[in-house]
């Protein structure tokens, strides 16, 4: 087995952000400065500026206007432009300690890299499946209004995407947000569930108001994906409340495992560590073996993220009350 368990887990990232364009976003063509575009993309209404990252909706253009063959271009006009309020760079830190009572601790440190665009006015985390009750939930902040139970819409867990949803756990403050190249802590979670990776979704300013006349159904069929949370909004990986008391160890092992290959395969972790792949192989032989061999690491964990990937196991693999199963 690990280690004892630590009663603290801190996890950190760091600036800069590497910024990671959404496929509905990088997938919209590039609205050209003189608004001539290529008749082929006659269909497409929704753009994207590379100069400003605004996105772009034009008129379609007039009744045979693309259909001479002699043009290879038509001309549109701007309809409206919008910002998606993703334009921030956040780090999200938290620490996690278990209490006397056995609930868990779960506090957070939100930072805005230098390199963001807009400040930071909500951010929140997915909880644990909709499906699952948690009455020890309870969340808090001095001075952002913090809702004490999770929004009932469910957060999808973007980077996680085998992970059912869980409700929306949100901080918000609309005045005096979380300027760039500034950090706020003090963000709290009580839970009853141990720690896992989880999705945290960043809210920046930028919005999707249209004009109230002229927007054809095509133009909402087309700017409607650009809505999904995990595309308005900047998404980045942090630590939360994500395994039921009844959740067994084999349990437990078998998601880590799980969500250690998805992020490394989208490059949220280096997959050449070794201590990742000792530590995978580790896990490997532990859920094959039901939890009769221990799960021993022979590669040392460097500091950062793969100590706190190290720290975050032994935590959740702690024994909730006596006879517990593994």
């Amino acid at each position: 087995m690990l280690s004892p368990p630590l009663a603290l887990l801190t996890m950190v990232l760091t600036c800069p952000v590497m910024q990671r364009q959404v496929p509905e976003v990088a997938a919209l063509l590039f609205w050209p400065s003189d608004g001539r575009v290529a008749k082929a993309f006659d269909r497409n209404l929704v753009f994207r500026d590379p100069a400003t990252e605004a996105i772009v909706v034009a008129y379609p253009p007039e009744p045979g206007q693309a259909s001479d063959p002699n043009v290879n271009v038509t001309v549109r006009r701007e309809f409206f432009r919008f910002y998606l309020n993703n334009r921030v760079a956040p780090v999200v830190s938290s620490s996690v300690m278990r209490k006397p009572e056995g609930e868990y601790l779960y506090t957070y440190q939100v930072e805005n890299c230098p390199e963001a665009k807009t400040p930071i006015r909500m951010w929140a985390i997915a909880g644990p499946p909709v499906e699952a009750a948690d009455p020890e939930f309870r969340s808090s902040h001095p001075s952002w209004a913090a809702y004490p139970r999770p929004r009932v819409n469910a957060a999808k867990q973007t980077l996680l995407p085998g992970v059912p949803p869980g409700p929306f756990v949100t901080w918000e403050k609309w005045e005096e947000p979380l300027a760039p190249g500034s950090k706020l802590g003090g963000f709290q979670v009580t839970s009853g569930f141990r720690p896992g990776f989880t999705t945290a979704f960043v809210v920046g300013d930028g919005s999707l108001e249209t004009p109230g006349e002229g927007v054809s159904e095509e133009m909402i069929k087309q700017y409607e994906p650009l809505q999904r949370p995990e595309v308005m909004r900047r998404t980045t990986l942090t630590i939360g409340p994500r395994f039921a008391p009844q959740t067994t160890n084999l349990e437990v092992a078998a998601a880590f495992q799980q969500d250690l290959q998805v992020l490394i395969e989208d490059e949220w972790l280096d997959g050449d560590s070794l201590f990742l792949q000792n530590l995978l192989a580790g896990l490997r032989s532990y859920i094959e073996s039901r939890g009769a061999s221990a799960l021993t690491l022979q590669a040392v964990a460097q500091p950062g993220i793969e100590t706190e990937i190290a720290n975050a196991l032994r935590l959740s693999l702690e024994p909730t009350s006596p006879g517990a199963q593994p």
